[in-house]
């Protein structure tokens, strides 16, 4: 009977048996264990309780080899001495005639996971749920750095779907071992929070604290809660996580709320809403200028106007590259400002090289932020070709964000690229069970059917997305139109109509540019493929490995546009290149 490799842990005493790492810890230090004496010790402890026949306890730690009885107890002797060092506790009993026993109490402590809930508002006034789901995001900013800690992210952990579940169902959609839940009073200058961490699998109230102190002591309260937090998973982790886990962006209280409402605005990715929330940093940052982390957050501000078709690409490269510049002149050390480098070389400038140093770079001091991969992936790794790379890099962050519709929709993307169509439809379906209505997921999964020559599935979807567009009229148009001319019928009614608005606005570059590709009209197409890359808008920057240009392949002039937008450098479209 082997001993396969694991990743379970265990508790008992003072010690933590980490079968992944063959370790055993002694309250965080290691105790050094030949490998048969820890294979006895692991078979003792998983059967604890059991009585293991001395044939029986011997086939486990040597399963291939015929040893004599002398080395088990020679193990047994020396894991005696090991463990009772210091410790006045028995563990291994003998039972004369019958076999071993390890009697001390054993349990699997909580796995290195954790979602922070959205801390509920107690507040006089309702307009504070910003700083209440501020306290929590920042929290999940804070332990996603702890290294050995998965922390989920904020748009699953804030799902309100979520809020009717039982702590075990909360933590079965999530896969996470324990929740943080709490509440936030803020009365003028005073803060009141509670919080507690429950553990998921049966409900059990792990830790709980209540905080009642001046509002300039925010940052201690959260630092407290995220050491609590750790300290209960400590055991898990090989290393104590050195020095402060909150960091501290700003000393001042109201720069800091601010920047807590403009990042609560931010992620809502609605236009308006980001627009509001550059106004509120412009604010944070005329009281202090050298306040780092408000420069990143507000470059990212711009990137993400500018790539969901919110702001010129111009206009947004040049405030977002103010901003980059001078987070990185404030803070050499800031993933976000990175992360928001990153967004604006690959996204905005195409500078495929400098966009992948700015993104490893934001990995390494953040590599727990699923936004980070999903930028990464997205934006650089899919545009140059390297379509398995950025495929791992999204699963990765949709481990830690299940329920971000944003990842799903990106890996659903990333499959359709690859022509993995039916996996590119499982992955919308998946996508649209969590947002019904999220932008271009039904258009992907339309542009699969129609890639897999299923037309009226695919027409179908468009209908959906016109409907949920509020243009039931126009849905039913391509309907009547789908029974009389055919799928290409409604791809030249949908080019006449982005045509009208192509003379006012660039934003519809790209998607002609498609429709003419689809219709066979290589010319047309060529014309408003080069047009989009030019402004640089939308898939453009997919071009290289997008199916819609596959009937352009053969043409030299799309090779001289992929060649100018740098895609076909060795140095970044590689498999594994680093830049």
């Amino acid at each position: 009977m082997s001993l396969p490799p694991d990743r379970r842990t265990y508790l008992f005493g003072p010690y933590l048996l980490d079968l992944g790492q063959r370790r055993l810890l002694r309250n965080g230090k290691l105790v050094p264990l030949r490998p048969k004496i820890f294979d006895t010790l692991r078979a003792l402890v998983e059967n604890h309780g059991r009585v293991l026949h001395k044939e029986e306890l011997m086939a486990m730690v040597w399963p291939d080899t015929a040893v004599d009885e002398s080395n088990l107890t020679h193990n047994l002797s020396v894991l005696r001495k090991s463990l009772g060092k210091n410790d006045k506790a028995q563990y291994i009993v003998t039972l004369p005639g019958r076999g071993y026993r390890f009697i001390a109490p054993v349990e699997a402590p909580l796995e290195g996971s954790v979602a922070v809930r959205p801390f509920s508002n107690l507040s006089p006034d309702p307009e504070q749920q910003f700083f209440c789901d501020g306290v929590a995001e920042e929290l999940i900013d804070a332990l996603a750095s702890v290294d050995g800690l998965r922390v989920v992210g904020r748009t699953s952990s804030f799902d309100r779907r979520l809020r009717d579940l039982s702590s075990p169902e909360v933590g079965e959609k999530l896969g996470v071992s324990a929740i943080l839940e709490g509440s936030v009073r803020k009365a003028g200058e005073r803060l009141r929070i509670s919080a507690h961490l429950i553990r998921t699998s049966d409900g059990t109230q792990l830790w709980s604290e209540h905080y009642d102190r001046e509002l300039g002591d925010v940052f201690e309260i959260q630092e407290d809660i995220a050491r609590a937090i750790v300290n209960r998973l400590r055991r898990k982790l090989l290393a104590p996580h050195p020095g402060p886990i909150v960091k501290r962006p700003t000393q001042s209280q109201e720069v800091y709320q601010l920047y807590l409402e403009a990042r609560y605005h931010l992620g809502t990715q609605k236009g308006d809403r980001v627009k509001q929330a550059i106004a509120l940093l412009n604010r944070a940052l005329e009281m202090q200028p050298d306040f780092a982390q408000g420069h990143a957050v507000l470059a990212l501000c711009y990137g993400t106007l500018a790539v969901d078709g919110f702001l010129r690409v111009g206009e947004a490269a040049s405030r977002a590259e103010e901003a980059v510049q001078t987070a990185l002149e404030l803070s050499d050390t800031s993933a976000t400002a990175y992360r928001a480098c990153g967004l604006l070389r690959a996204a905005l400038q195409w500078d495929w090289s400098a966009a992948q140093r700015a993104y490893l770079r934001a990995l390494r001091l953040d590599p727990g932020n699923p936004n980070a991969r999903f930028s990464y992936g997205h934006y650089f790794l899919a545009p140059v070709g390297r379509l398995e790379e950025a495929e791992q890099e999204l699963k990765t962050a949709t481990h830690v964000d299940p329920l971000a519709p944003m990842l799903g929709r990106s890996l659903c993307f990333v499959y359709y690229l690859s022509r993995r169509y039916e996996e590119a439809l499982a992955e919308a379906r998946r996508t649209l069970a969590i947002d019904s209505t999220y932008p271009a997921t039904r258009s992907l999964a339309a542009a699969c059917y129609s890639a897999m020559e299923r037309p009226e599935e695919a027409v179908r979807e468009r209908q959906v997305h016109l409907r949920n567009a509020g243009r039931p009229e126009d849905a039913d148009t391509i309907g009547r139109i789908l029974e009389k001319e055919g799928e290409q019928g409604v791809l030249r009614w949908s080019a006449a109509r982005l045509l009208k608005r192509a003379r006012n606005e660039d934003a519809h570059y790209d998607s002609l540019a498609i429709l003419h590709a689809w219709l066979g009209e290589r010319d047309t197409a060529l014309h408003w493929l080069e047009e989009a890359i030019r402004v640089k808008r939308g898939v453009a920057m997919w071009a290289k490995v997008h199916p819609a240009f596959d009937e352009l392949r053969s043409e030299s002039r799309f090779h001289e546009l992929l060649d100018g937008m740098g895609v076909n450098d060795p140095r970044v479209a590689t498999p594994g290149a680093v830049a």
